[in-house]
């Protein structure tokens, strides 16, 4: 439940966040623009995180404060945080939010690396009850944080050329968006969040599947192939995302492929859950992960919304917000499902595991379906 509400909250963040930071960063002082408004709301969320982490090592046998803390406060904070980094950068990239969004998944994955080293060594210290993951993950996070928001500088209209300019997004809220979903865009909208409803389920119940018979493995063991598995997706994620491929293969035609096979490695681990395979299909599906998480915002772009003359549509941001959210509600009910199923079945980890791997599988053929409707039936492998 933690761990879902924390990821909904945290996707649901880019369209309210979205726009007071539109609001914030469109202020004059005087004759130039100011950029204290969103820097001071960026600090909040860096300091708000940070404490989040060390609150929770001294509330951790509270289960009600452990969700709010990290699932609703924390979520909300690291929401904030990504939301504010992506507008920011953008504006050095044209306001380009989903060719930015494609660009961050290497260091993603690699901080979740480190955060999963942390956990797999501090949980080992019994007399603490794993509290020192807490401290040791907020000494890291507020370090990596502040350095953020020290770097973090933002391109100031009056220093934009001409040219730029007409770049510019609004952040307005999308107008007539159900109109244009419908058809091909309803299709995709559905096959979404299929797949974000299983493609989270697999890292956080993996280890679960070696735990249990026949595997019967110690959990700290199981760690290796998450370990495994986010270390493919920093490079997966980065090699899928250069221009080279986006314009060879095409960012949907990659997310189509890595959903179906995000789905079929979920398939087959179950049959015979051993360490080195389980650590084997980790690291395969590891490669589907990070393309899906390095795509997922401009495969939306290019469904819900379009280009004219070189530059996206106004309310763009915003319809990739929604859908955003919409991706959060069915991650956090594929998390949430996936732990009901694991207990109420003598099995429930391989029904979980099935269950994930449909979704995905489902979800990949319904973009796909959806691919073919909005560029109609092109050959296909055009780059799309």
């Amino acid at each position: 439940m933690v761990i879902g509400l924390q990821i909904f909250i945290l996707l649901a963040s880019p369209l309210p966040v979205g726009h007071l930071y539109n609001a914030l960063a469109n202020r004059k002082h005087g004759s130039r623009w100011s950029s204290w408004g969103w820097k001071l709301l960026f600090g909040v969320a860096v300091v708000v995180a940070t404490t989040s982490e060390f609150l929770s090592y001294a509330v951790q046998k509270n289960y009600i404060a452990i969700l709010l803390l990290r699932g609703l406060v924390l979520g909300g904070a690291l929401g904030t945080c990504f939301t504010i980094s992506t507008l920011v950068l953008a504006s050095h990239y044209r306001n380009d939010v989903p060719l930015v969004s494609v660009q961050s998944g290497f260091a993603a994955f690699a901080g979740a690396v480190v955060y999963t080293v942390i956990a797999r060594f501090a949980f080992q210290d019994v007399g603490l009850g794993g509290g020192l993951a807490y401290v040791y993950s907020g000494g890291v996070m507020g370090a990596t944080l502040l350095s953020a928001f020290l770097l973090l500088v933002g391109l100031k209209s009056e220093d934009e050329e001409l040219w730029t300019q007409r770049y510019k997004h609004h952040l307005c809220m999308p107008k007539g968006f159900l109109q244009d979903a419908r058809g091909g865009g309803m299709w995709f909208i559905l096959g979404y969040i299929l797949v974000f409803a299983g493609v989270l389920v697999y890292p956080v119940f993996s280890v679960v599947l070696l735990t249990q018979a026949p595997g019967l493995f110690f959990p700290d063991a199981a760690a290796y192939g998450i370990l495994s598995m986010l270390g493919v997706a920093a490079v997966s994620g980065s090699v899928v995302a250069n221009l080279r491929s986006l314009k060879k293969v095409g960012a949907v035609n990659i997310f189509v492929a890595a959903s179906v096979l995000a789905g079929a490695i979920c398939l087959a681990s179950v049959l015979y859950p051993r360490l080195y395979v389980v650590v084997l299909f980790a690291g395969a599906y590891g490669v589907a992960l990070g393309a899906i998480l390095s795509h997922h915002m401009i495969v939306a772009a290019m469904f819900l919304s379009k280009k004219v003359e070189g530059r996206w549509e106004d309310d763009m941001p915003a319809r990739v917000a929604i859908i955003m959210a919409l991706a959060g509600l069915g991650a956090f009910g594929g998390i949430v499902g996936a732990a009901a199923l694991l207990e109420g079945n003598k099995n429930g980890e391989k029904v979980v595991i099935k269950v994930a791997g449909a979704c995905m599988i489902g979800g990949g053929v319904l973009i796909g379906f959806a691919r073919m409707w909005r560029w109609r039936w092109k050959a296909a492998f055009y780059a799309v």
